[in-house]
């Protein structure tokens, strides 16, 4: 035991620190505990238990931040030891932290030191007790209130600090370099003590350590992204020639960076989030100052260049953040502009390294040579916090401070992107070989990864784009090029919406004709290429010429092409044209007829002579960017251009405005969304690329939230190998950064209309027009503009809709999640709120067409139980229509919102059972997902002891989880467990009185025997429980397939393998109509397939097929999936039985999709379709490989599908030339095994084997063959008519046969 009175020092300022004795306590559990401790210790008073909670989890909910503030209070005295009981009061509604005497806190001796003389003395201890903020390492990053309530109590005892010393150093003219090199370290972007020891050093005439600490704090400045002061700028004055204006030193207009300590309170309503891409700009000096004078021409260089590259920025729509010194500039994109992607802030910052040395020269006003600068740059993108009424953009530098770290991991002239600017902006095809990946290092540690721009053009080494569903639009453009090969010219135009792939398409397509040696010239352009007049013509010539433009080289090209001497005037024109002379009225250029004219001649002669000898093909992506004379000589060269000239023009447009001059087009490509199966094939692509598994669900998912779009399903591939090579969990359900920047700035376009995007967004992908009314406040002519701009933008489409009711909805789903996602929390929250009193009050008839848009609203307002009761009526409503990944997603929604409540048990476990049904459906009854789900809710009854069979009024929910357990164990060779649970089920069903459940229960025990492979007990119960006839289904009961349907169609089976063939064939049929009459597809799915499955046992192939296609037609959808594969196998087996090994192919396909859905051994559930097409075909060691391991499985579990597998297996054998009593053991189990278990059609078919390869001359076999014909009842299926033909060739006895 410690002594009591020993001392214990308690350190807040700095890093938290707690000395007890020997012990020294820094570190807890985790952050929330010493967050914990820290509030409790400046709250004097007890605090309020809720309070804290609230607090610390803001997300949780009450009942769970009560539970978490629970264990962060055992975790604190855990860590407080012997002294917790002493310091901690806690009560069931209170905590407090009761200081003892024998404690030494810092902040109280910091009181008393602020509260003592104004002297150096006092002022060296205070620097001594003040080591930093308080609990400086404490960020508390989703605890808003909390960070906020800490940074204020920082903020005051840091302005405490400051006047005293700033007191202290009024008072006192020498003051010690240690006492302020101690506040300039502690107070690092507090200008006054920086310029203090400046001017401190320079009058000791230490001009270089003043000039080291000058240049070192606007360093500082620039990487937290605030101005110095004018009056500190002044003290460059000790070491420049004579005077100089603050303004030369600092460029004006830019926008300020931080919020100002002395500026008016912040409200929440001012806060706005915005998309930002930030380019940090440094200009470096290359070589040694020379004299004074130099310096000063070469600092006026300088700005005059950070001037020239402002106007760069802002010619693509950005602005301009200067920083202080250094050739320091940020320039900013996407709050204020257009949207901007990768491509084009990579041509501003190479536009700006190429024409650097001409400005250099421009403005050099020196003597002797012109400095060489480099330009270094880093790029970074992501969402930051706006605030409009200040003009404040990225105030808290999430941006701009990750840009200036790139920029200054630039090795001389180099642009460094961070891996999330790359993942913001998806990079353009052409750019992507360019760019190589560099770790970023400090101190031996790597502090980021990023992509570096290299120099390599793409061209034949680049990795092609993928072009699945654009086989067609390529094979267009292929044709057309073979048409302008033999002579025909071309032009064609490629149209599509953004992330269509547009540009893929254009890459794929000149990589393809690179390879073959065509003449191509390739012009990418972006917002920059306005400001190139005549940049078609420049690239074409510099192309033709393979080097720079220059007026020697421009004479050398008219002589060669036969261009007749200019005069001079019009000679120095074209030069202009060209790029070769600098024009000091670039728009009177522009405007030039008499240039367009002498530019088209020269083309003209150029495109002439190229075509001469190679087909030239002039590519263009973003047409819509050309500057207008560009467009002008190619109306001018299409006008003039012969018809029959070997030369192609291809270009991209995006079509939503019109061109400034009409070009004409002989083929337009439009390209349009992927359709499902287009979708699904692309994604293969892409897994393979990027090394990705992607499960059947969540394959299903990204098809679905994609709607067809190859870029988006591409980014998500990117973003989820990214989560796997970085060892992250795959969070599908956040939005790739990349596609939230790309959607982000969008919505951002709409300025002053972003709020009604925001309203819709709440509202759901689809909005009525008077919700949208009511919701925004907003009167209706202003809505209707706002409306009309976010249709204009693509963000927005009117709804076509009879009952008359004005509808919208967002063009693409992730477009409303960007836009939702881009609205402040807080004000969804409100949003939702007044959407459900909305839909209470005014609709409330909307809420039973639409449960569960209503439960989200709930569920986003906070009405967590309220919102889980719609939500499972919306996945029951849903699974009533087999609507199952709707039904899924609702039963998840449900479940999540259920853990912000307690003593929902029941709703619980009704929803897992929903959930468990839904998987059934996707994943077949093998399902992981059902079978957690399940599991869970058996779990959920055994903990609040509602699992006992006394109490009758929990026996229904027990039966509904029993049953979805047993479903799972059913099909799944479980013999033994499914056993057990229909047991279960029929002990539970005697304790009800409803008779619904006894037949269940009895349906359960014989679908066990059936798949046991005992068909006559099977047959038996099923006869018993009569399911046409006989109401099975309870309303509350939740199915993937109808039971009552499925109890009939297995009676169906049942009939045919005991030989009732007539009677097995009106029972398919009588089910078929039962599940026309439910109207339920996955049931109707399921009954036209086992009717199939029938027809293929009785030889119908025909019949089979028929059914086959019926339920392909009505599969069509992902969430009849398993079912359309199952319909696709048959159809290929129709197709080999046919004589075409395509059908084998399309068999292949569609049970490697069936293994990949269903997760499981191909092998424990055998496809004989498949078995059957490799004999047709004769690929006779392919069938015995597969039967012969489905018998080892069969044989291990004793199944159904033994008697049938040893029989194909016997025939397989006997064609392949096994040895005779290897084949005979086969037939004579596959014998022995039916007629133990009474199924008669199994033994018919193995005793036809034995008779027909075996012993033709068995005497006892022709006679147990002829009995059992004898017994079955007859139809005209084509199995029985062999059989009967069979028995008249080789048996002499005549038969008599029932009909």
């Amino acid at each position: 035991m410690r002594d009591a009175r020993e001392t214990e020092q308690l350190t807040l300022f700095g890093h938290f620190s707690l000395t007890q004795g020997e012990d020294v306590l820094t570190h807890f559990s985790y952050d929330k505990v010493k967050a914990l401790l820290v509030y409790l210790l400046l709250h004097r008073q007890p605090v309020n238990r809720a309070a804290l909670a609230e607090l610390l989890w803001p997300d949780q909910g009450l009942s769970s931040g009560r539970t978490n503030l629970r264990h962060a209070l055992h975790c604190l005295r855990q860590s407080l030891g012997e002294s917790a009981d002493q310091v901690l009061s806690v009560s069931r509604q209170t905590i407090a932290f009761q200081l003892p005497n024998n404690w030494q806190v810092d902040l109280h001796t910091l009181q008393q030191l602020l509260e003592g003389p104004r002297d150096l003395n006092t002022l060296e201890a205070l620097m001594s007790c003040y080591q930093g903020d308080l609990i400086e390492e404490l960020q508390l990053a989703n605890c808003s209130e909390f960070q906020r309530w800490l940074v204020q109590v920082r903020n005051e005892w840091r302005q405490r600090v400051i006047r005293f010393a700033e007191q202290v150093l009024e008072a006192h003219a020498d003051v010690p370099d240690s006492i302020l090199e101690a506040l300039v370290s502690r107070f690092s972007g507090y200008g006054p003590f920086h310029e203090r020891l400046v001017r401190q050093l320079a009058e000791q005439n230490q001009m270089a350590a003043a000039h080291e600490q000058y240049n070192s704090y606007l360093q500082l400045l620039a990487l937290s992204g605030q101005q110095p002061e004018p009056s500190f700028l002044q003290l460059a004055s000790y070491w420049s020639d004579g005077h100089h204006d603050p303004r030369m030193m600092s460029p004006q207009g830019a926008f300020s960076r931080a919020l100002a300590a002395d500026s008016k309170p912040l409200r929440e309503d001012e806060i706005e989030l915005r998309q930002l891409s930030v380019m940090a700009i440094r200009l470096h000096l290359k070589g040694e100052w020379q004299d004074r004078a130099a310096t000063r021409h070469c600092l006026t260089l300088q700005l005059e260049l950070l001037r020239w590259l402002e106007q760069q920025c802002h010619h693509l729509g950005g602005f301009w953040l200067p920083g202080a010194t250094g050739g320091l500039g940020l320039a900013c994109f996407g709050t204020h502009g257009p949207a901007h992607q990768l491509a084009e802030l990579v041509a501003l910052y190479e536009h700006c390294r190429q024409a650097l040395p001409q400005e250099s020269a421009r403005h050099w006003a020196g003597e002797g040579d012109i400095p060489h600068f480099e330009l270094a740059a880093g790029l970074h993108s992501g969402r930051v916090v706006y605030l409009p009424e200040r003009q404040l953009a990225d105030p808290l530098g999430q941006v701009t401070q990750m840009s200036l770290e790139l920029m200054s991991a630039a090795e001389g002239s180099e642009l460094v992107i961070s891996q999330e600017a790359s993942q913001h902006m998806p990079p353009a095809l052409d750019l992507q070989p360019r760019l190589v990946s560099r770790l970023i290092a400090s101190d031996g540690r790597v502090r980021l990864r990023a992509l570096v721009l290299g120099q390599n053009e793409g061209g034949r080494d680049a990795l092609p784009p993928s072009l699945v569903g654009r086989e067609t639009s390529l094979r267009t453009l292929r044709d057309a090029l073979a048409r302008a090969g033999i002579g025909l010219r071309q032009s064609v135009l490629v149209r599509g919406a953004s992330g269509m792939g547009k540009s893929a398409l254009m890459v794929g397509f000149r990589q393809l004709e690179l390879s073959r040696d065509a003449a191509i010239c390739w012009q990418p352009t972006t917002r920059l290429s306005v400001l190139d007049p005549y940049g078609v013509a420049r690239t074409l010539v510099g192309w033709y010429l393979k080097q720079a433009l220059t007026v020697e080289a421009i004479h050398e090209l008219q002589t060669t092409l036969g261009f007749d001497q200019l005069a001079a005037d019009r000679q120095h024109l074209l030069e202009q044209a060209l790029g070769v002379h600098e024009v000091q009225e670039i728009t009177q250029l522009a405007q030039s007829g008499e240039a367009v004219e002498l530019v088209v001649m020269l083309l003209h002669r150029l495109i002439e002579r190229q075509a001469t000898t190679h087909t030239l093909v002039l590519m263009i992506d973003d047409l819509q960017w050309l500057d207008e004379p560009s467009f002008k000589v190619l109306a001018g060269l299409q006008a003039r251009l012969p018809i029959n000239t070997a030369f192609m023009l291809v270009a991209s447009h995006h079509g939503r405005e019109s061109l400034p001059v009409k070009l004409h087009w002989d083929q337009q490509i439009s390209l349009g969304n992927l359709d499902a199966l287009q979708s699904s094939r692309l994604l293969s692509q892409l897994s393979r690329r990027y090394r990705i598994h992607l499960s059947p669900r969540l394959r299903n998912q990204i098809i679905e939230r994609c709607d067809g779009v190859p870029l988006y399903m591409q980014e998500i591939c990117r973003r989820l190998d990214m989560d796997r090579r970085e060892g992250r969990s795959v969070q599908f359900e956040e939005l790739p950064k990349g596609l939230l920047g790309l959607l982000a700035s969008r919505i951002d376009q709409l300025e002053g209309d972003r709020e009604i995007a925001h309203v819709a967004a709440v509202l759901g992908k689809r909005f009525r027009l008077d919700f949208l009314l009511e919701c925004s406040g907003w009167e209706k002519g202003r809505l209707n503009q706002a409306l009309e701009h976010m249709r204009v933008l693509e963000i927005v489409e009117p709804v076509d809709k009879e009952s008359g009711d004005h509808e919208f909805q967002f063009s693409h789903q992730l477009l409303q999640e960007a836009a939702y996602l881009s609205c402040p929390r807080d004000v969804r929250v409100k949003l939702h709120q007044q959407v459900v009193t909305l839909i209470e009050e005014r609709f409330p008839v909307w809420i039973s067409r639409h449960p569960g848009d209503f439960a989200t609203h709930l569920r986003r307002s906070g009405h967590y139980a309220r919102g889980a009761r719609y939500f499972e009526l919306a996945a029951r409503e849903a699974l009533k229509v087999s609507a199952n990944r709707t039904a899924l997603r609702m039963a998840d929604f449900g479940l999540a919102s259920l853990r912000h409540v307690e003593h929902e048990i029941e709703r619980e476990v009704s929803l897992l059972t929903v959930r468990g049904q839904a998987a059934f459906s996707l994943e077949g009854h093998g399902s992981p997902t059902a079978h957690e789900s399940f599991v869970r809710a058996r779990e959920l009854l055994r903990e609040s002891g509602s699992d006992s069979l006394e109490d009758p009024e929990d026996l229904e929910q027990i039966f509904l989880v029993k049953w979805g357990l047993w479903v799972g164990r059913s099909q799944r060779y479980a013999h033994a467990d499914a056993f057990a649970l229909a047991s279960t089920l029929a002990d539970i069903a005697s304790r009800l009185e409803d008779p619904r459940y006894r037949r269940l229960a009895d349906y359960a025990r014989a679908n066990c025997e059936y798949w046991a492979g005992r068909i006559q007990q099977a047959h038996d119960h099923l006869d018993e429980i009569d399911p046409l006839n006989a109401q099975m289904i309870i309303e509350w009961l939740p199915f993937s397939d109808h039971p009552q349907v499925s109890a009939a169609c297995f009676q169906g089976w049942a009939l045919c393998l005991r030989g009732d063939y007539q009677r097995a064939e009106r029972q398919v049929s009588s089910a078929i109509r039962l599940a026309e009459k439910i109207a339920h597809p996955g049931t109707l799915a399921m009954a036209l397939l086992f009717a199939a499955a029938l027809y293929r046992q009785l030889g119908h192939v025909h019949l089979a097929a028929r059914h086959a296609e019926r339920a392909a037609a009505m599969t069509g959808t992902p969430d009849l999936q398993l079912w359309q594969i199952s319909a696709q196998i048959i159809l290929g087996w129709q197709r080999a039985l046919s004589g075409d090994t395509a059908g084998l192919t399309q068999l292949r396909d569609s049970l490697d999709q069936m293994a990949e859905l269903k997760g499981r051994n191909r092998y424990q559930r055998p496809v004989l379709w498949y078995s059957d097409a490799c004999i047709e075909l004769g690929e006779l060691n392919a069938a015995e490989d597969y039967l012969d391991q489905c018998l080892v499985i069969a044989r291990e579990r004793t199944t159904l599908f033994l008697p049938e597998l040893a029989t194909q297996l016997a025939k397989v054998r006997d064609l392949l030339g096994h040895p005779a009593n290897e084949v005979k053991a086969l037939a004579e189990m596959a014998i022995n095994q039916a007629r133990e278990h009474g199924n008669r059609h199994q033994e018919l078919a193995a005793l036809e084997l034995w008779l027909t390869r075996i012993e033709p001359n068995d005497q006892q076999a022709k006679e147990s063959f002829r009995r059992l014909l004898s017994e079955v009842s007859h139809s005209d299926a084509p199995v029985l008519t062999r059989w009967i033909s069979l028995l008249d060739r080789r048996l002499p006895h005549p038969v008599s046969i029932e009909s």
